[in-house]
């Protein structure tokens, strides 16, 4: 028997949305004044301050918890890794050598691409040679976390991206506020290293896990933003007298795309339940979970583009932020490809 969502859950969800309102009140002003986004350091602090990346309650780590948080990250659409920090959190508090006291302050951040394949990067006598693809903001963030191939087999590593040889290439993204880096490390120190949690599971399985979920969630959330702000212009929006809202075959599209929101917040509960209570199909449920929403989010996005009209592309309306971290969202930690492959194997294990 699953344990779902509290009312303490709750609080914490509605504490975590007033400090995104505020947050997001603040980026919208600045992008129309400045023509720039708030810093991530601010939102970096906001979080800390909000207590998601405590080792003290480790109840915040947790994946209904995270799933929350990420769902209100995804509605503000901020320019920080909210889902990567979460993730990497999670994984070192839960690890035996690194509870009691975090081994690196600041931002940890783990790339969009990590948990696919063999890892390119090596772990010998404590140092890292190799490279990964796609990290985000690793140009502000402390360290990275990633994965790596030692004697022992596939462990996680974390690196202080600062002084450690570690060089960084900038990648073309489909959200210019939302940097990329490809990052080359020679013989960089491993500050710390994890292998399994004090469940026992592998730590890289639970980190892939953590992040296709939290993007799951955070796509709920953005998703939710756009079908909202949809619903506003249509009733706001008047032609030929009349409301927008009240032309029937707009009322079905967003109708449909409210439901798909529905079902894609109830695979996400789900699977964040099943992963607190270590289900046997806590993978596959997952695996679902992101597969759904993944492609879910994309069909809400052309959807609500297309009941905007011309004004959805302009760059001042904020209808392409969302749509931007969508797409994103759809490829990053685990495409419908492959989570669809990963669904198909557990199946025919079953």
């Amino acid at each position: 028997m699953f344990n779902f969502i509290t009312e303490d859950h709750r609080q914490i969800a509605d504490a975590a949305r007033v400090v995104f309102e505020d947050l997001a009140s603040a980026d919208s002003t600045r992008r129309q004044t400045a023509k720039l986004r708030i810093d991530a350091a601010t939102i970096g602090d906001a979080l800390s301050d909000l207590g998601v990346f405590t080792s003290d309650d480790v109840s915040m780590s947790c994946a209904q918890v995270q799933a929350l948080i990420a769902r209100e990250a995804g509605a503000a659409c901020l320019p920080f890794p909210v889902l990567e920090a979460l993730a990497a959190h999670s994984v070192v508090v839960r690890c035996p050598a690194t509870r009691d006291a975090s081994p690196l302050s600041g931002v940890l951040t783990v790339p969009l691409m990590d948990g696919e394949g063999v890892p390119d990067c090596r772990l010998t006598a404590g140092r890292i040679t190799g490279g990964v693809r796609l990290v985000p903001f690793a140009q502000a963030a402390t360290a990275v976390l990633i994965r790596a191939t030692s004697d022992s087999g596939d462990v996680l590593c974390g690196v202080r991206l600062a002084g450690n040889g570690v060089g960084l290439a900038s990648r073309a993204t489909v959200e210019e506020d939302y940097p990329v880096h490809d990052l080359r490390f020679e013989h960089s120190a491993s500050e710390f290293i994890v292998d399994a949690l004090q469940i026992g599971e592998s730590a890289a399985a639970a980190l892939r896990r953590r992040t296709s979920l939290l993007a799951a969630a955070e796509i709920a959330g953005v998703c939710r933003r756009m079908v909202k702000m949809t619903r506003d212009y249509l009733v706001a929006r008047t032609q030929f007298g009349a409301p927008l809202g009240t032309n029937q075959a707009l009322k079905h599209a967003l109708a449909d795309a409210l439901v798909k929101l529905e079902a894609m917040n109830a695979a996400v509960d789900y699977a964040a339940a099943a992963s607190d209570a270590n289900a046997t199909d806590a993978d596959s449920a997952v695996c679902a979970a992101k597969l759904f929403s993944g492609r879910g989010g994309k069909e809400i996005a052309d959807s609500m583009l297309q009941l905007h009209g011309a004004i959805g592309y302009t760059m001042e309306f904020p209808l392409q932020l969302l749509m931007r971290r969508t797409y994103r969202l759809q490829v990053a930690h685990g495409s419908p490809r492959v989570e669809g492959a990963r669904l198909y194997e557990a199946f025919l294990a079953a």
